[in-house]
């Protein structure tokens, strides 16, 4: 079941979750943005203030490179954060896709960037690892989950002689050293950031600052994150000319198409109807010709029947009851008074006068459907966009997906096409035996407007 949100927030998607902490991506209804809701356990008043200084800090840190906090407050036995969303994919499923390699050298840049500018507002991440690193087809790389994260210069003396926080994988040797007193962890986060241009670049490529980033001792290391940044430049210089909707953009859609059909899912168990399909609409906008997120879309008319079909019944049967106990009170009012309290005392073993039970709620009954879902039967069996299309030459043929499309005898009258969300090729063949082919890609419901050139490659109508 989805978990129930602070007033104020709807359509739940869950992006995360771990021992004490789950994450949402969520609609924020009064401003109509999407945020991403985190709820955090707390135990005690000490954890949550403790948790509070993080998100201070956090706020803090205010780089364009990172989400921003919009709110922090109690929910229940929980810390609420508020944040901003940011629609990415994380380093880790970036990489799984196996990227070509001018466009991991263009990440790897935006990361080390990144990084140096974080270190300079005197700030050490403490969790560096691809989780925690997001690219966005709209604006590059962003660092996330600052919940180790400190001052650079801050002594943390509570940790040491503790297994080293973070994921063991990109923490730096000195973090597991119980006698090693830390003054600086800076450093340890560029031991973690040559882990992760050693995971960017991949296996087999020998780069001599991968080496120096991720020596034994810190005193090894480069002296600062500016420094790497200088040295890489040398090395490989600035960013790629691609992108970064062309180099994670696709990536981007499947995932986000992926977790809001799985949030739709989940909402339409619970008879959310109106969130459910907000979300599967969203996903369809994401990856036009989703398989998951068309059929779940074609299935809302059935559903909401269903539901509506129940409701009708419930009432029905809550009716008759009220009607029976209706009559039954009144037979026994015109019996008389002293009829009707021997009636009652008959039936109550204490012979006293007691209240019924309360009606025990149906469990098919979740509350009447509120009605906002609006589309016909027709529009769902199809899931149907529109092509308003227009031919020059009447004695063309016209087909769309192989398929031949009627007649136009009118050139300048288009003919309106129905045709299932997704990709969709438009061929013609002129009377002389030229051929022209398009390709037009629709969402749901979206209507589009195809003038087909003429034979000698012009549009006729302007």
């Amino acid at each position: 079941m989805s978990e129930r949100l602070p007033k104020g927030f709807d359509t739940p998607v869950r992006i995360g979750e771990g021992g004490f902490a789950s994450a949402y991506r969520a609609r924020q209804t009064r401003l109509e943005r999407h945020v991403v809701v985190k709820l955090i356990r707390i135990s005690d008043t000490q954890q949550s203030e403790s948790l509070c200084r993080e998100a201070r800090m956090h706020a803090d840190i205010d780089l364009p490179f990172t989400p921003r906090i919009y709110d922090v407050f109690r929910y229940r036995k929980s810390l609420c954060i508020v944040m901003e969303w940011i629609r990415s994919v994380d380093l880790r499923r970036f990489l799984n896709t196996n990227p070509p390699f001018h466009h991991r050298l263009t990440v790897a840049t935006s990361l080390i960037e990144t990084t140096a500018a974080f270190h300079a507002r005197g700030f050490a991440h403490c969790d560096l690892k691809p989780t925690n690193v997001l690219l966005s087809p709209e604006s590059g790389a962003y660092l996330i989950d600052f919940g180790l994260s400190r001052r650079g210069n801050e002594r943390k003396a509570e940790t040491r002689g503790k297994t080293a926080a973070g994921t063991p994988r990109y923490c730096a040797p000195e973090l597991f050293d119980a006698s090693r007193e830390i003054h600086d962890y800076r450093p340890a986060d560029l031991y973690a950031l040559g882990i992760l241009l050693e995971d960017i670049l991949g296996p087999g490529r020998p780069v001599e600052l991968v080496d120096r980033l991720t020596a034994e001792t810190p005193e090894t290391r480069p002296r600062d994150a500016e420094e790497v940044r200088r040295l890489w430049v040398k090395d490989f210089g600035g960013p790629s000319a691609a992108a970064w909707s062309e180099i994670c953009g696709p990536t981007t859609a499947s995932v986000t198409a992926n977790l809001l059909v799985t949030g739709a899912s989940k909402l339409l168990q619970e008879g959310r109807f109106d969130e459910a399909y907000r979300l599967a609409l969203e996903a369809l906008s994401e990856v036009p010709d989703h398989p998951r997120g068309l059929a779940l879309v074609q299935s809302f008319h059935s559903r909401v029947a269903a539901r509506k079909k129940r409701s009708i019944l419930v009432r029905a049967g809550i009716a008759a009851g009220v009607i029976a106990a209706l009559s039954v009170s009144a037979t026994l009012y015109l019996r008389g008074p002293d009829r009707l309290t021997s009636a009652v005392m008959a039936n109550s073993p204490s012979g006293r006068v007691t209240a019924p039970p309360p009606l025990a709620p149906s469990p098919n009954y979740e509350g009447e459907y509120n009605g906002r879902y609006r589309l016909g039967i027709q529009e769902m069996k199809t899931l149907t966009a529109t092509i308003d299309l227009r031919v020059p030459n009447p004695h063309a043929r016209v087909f769309l997906d192989g398929i031949a499309v009627g007649e136009f005898p009118h050139p300048r009258k288009p003919v309106r096409l129905a045709v299932g969300g997704g990709l969709h090729r438009l061929s013609c063949m002129y009377p002389d035996g030229s051929v022209w082919t398009s390709h037009v890609r629709l969402a749901p419901f979206q209507k589009v407007k195809v003038s087909i050139p003429d034979s000698d490659g012009k549009d006729p109508h302007g």
